[in-house]
């Protein structure tokens, strides 16, 4: 823990930007807790208990699914970084189009199966309501366009 204390504070030091890049980081996340605050009673008021609940799911996946692709992110910045300290504008330039194509195919792996399992298996889990079921179907397609 000292050591990472430490770290940081040598961060600091050396790059002013660093403890912008924290500052702001931080204030985003509290922005975002402010606001979900706030739209829960528009959620519950609008859409319902149980479709609130929904929700609450698909938008936890969406956070799920994106960690999938967060090794992409940090390997492809440093090995893009590397590449323009040395340089390398061709090899930079196939490693970032590299990188979009994995961002595109593992979206629509993952989209799709996603809709499959929804569409697919949509009559076992909302056998009780249609409704229910073509709200959701349609939720997660709006999300899959997201």
């Amino acid at each position: 823990m000292i050591a990472s204390v430490q770290d940081i504070l040598g961060r600091l030091k050396n790059n002013p930007d660093y403890a912008w890049s924290i500052a702001t980081s931080y204030l985003h996340i509290g922005l975002n807790i402010v606001v979900q605050i706030m739209l829960v009673p528009l959620y519950l008021a609008y859409l319902g208990k149980h479709q609130f609940g929904i929700l609450m799911i698909v938008l936890a996946s969406i956070n799920y699914l994106g960690m999938g692709v967060s090794w992409v992110v940090s390997g492809g910045q440093r090995i893009m970084g590397e590449m323009f300290a040395r340089q390398e504008t061709d090899q930079l330039q196939r490693v970032y189009g590299l990188n979009k194509l994995i961002f595109v195919v593992y979206a629509l792996i993952t989209s799709s199966v996603a809709f499959a399992i929804v569409w697919l298996m949509q009559d076992r889990f909302f056998s009780a309501d249609a409704e229910i079921a073509q709200d959701i179907t349609t939720m997660l397609a709006l999300v899959i366009a997201y």
